[in-house]
């Protein structure tokens, strides 16, 4: 089974700029890449205040599918238990 269409998915990462060098070395495009936070991005992550963060966003090379990358400054995270879980975790 193959993918059919992809609009946009965000993943959180540790390393914004490494995850950035891997996607465009795929064939993604960086359409942009900066800070974000403030009351409007605390109302569209529901459940998290005080969000100060890196986003950058990139598209497939045939410009239907987007992915935005997510560096979270705060707040903290939460790791899931346990830390070093298993393949089928």
């Amino acid at each position: 089974m193959t993918s059919q269409r992809m609009d946009n998915v965000l993943i959180v990462v540790d390393d914004l700029d490494a995850v950035i060098s891997f996607f465009v070395e795929l064939g993604m495009k960086l359409e942009g890449k900066g800070p974000i936070e403030g009351r409007w991005v605390e109302r569209v992550i529901i459940g998290i205040d005080d969000v100060r963060q890196d986003d950058a966003m990139l598209r497939t090379p045939d410009g239907h599918g987007r992915i935005d990358l997510a560096l979270f400054h705060t707040p903290k995270a939460i790791s899931a238990e346990p830390k070093d879980a298993p393949a089928n975790t």
